[in-house]
């Protein structure tokens, strides 16, 4: 847990960098931020050390799903501090699938869009068969999401 104080030392330096900048410092979860470390997780601690007008989160739903969390939770227990997302699906079998074709609930999670404060959506899939089909299969999906 030490080493992701430290972290959050840095992260909250570079985002007031950033800021004098004019620019904004965001972070992007993968699974690893919700391991239990004596009954804190890291994703929680850097929500809770660090300002939104400091650090802007990005949430990866793939990522928050195969760590067993569920979006609304955040989006209800940090509300607007989610301003992007990455819509990115799961498939049964728990491998990366094109947005649409797996088995997140996006239009359950984008109900909640609002109140999460998401303004910027990226479809992702970090290793698609054919990047062509995916991108024309996910986008085709994404027009067909609801948000809330």
């Amino acid at each position: 847990m030490d080493q992701y104080k430290s972290h959050a030392d840095v992260f909250q330096r570079a985002g007031e960098e950033c800021n004098k900048a004019g620019l904004k410092f965001a972070y992007h979860n993968h699974e690893f931020e919700f391991f239990d470390f004596d009954g804190v997780r890291p994703y929680d601690m850097l929500l809770e050390q660090i300002s939104q007008d400091i650090m802007l989160m990005e949430m990866d739903f793939f990522w928050m799903a195969v760590a067993g969390e569920e979006p609304h939770e955040y989006f209800t227990k940090y509300p607007g501090r989610f301003p992007m997302c990455h819509i990115k699906d799961r498939s049964i079998n728990g491998d990366m699938a094109y947005v649409g074709e797996g088995v997140l609930d996006f239009n359950g999670i984008l109900n909640m869009a609002t109140e999460a404060g998401l303004k910027h959506f990226f479809v992702e899939h970090d290793t698609p068969a054919d990047e062509l089909i995916m991108m024309k299969t996910s986008f085709q999906n994404t027009l067909k999401l609801e948000l809330g």
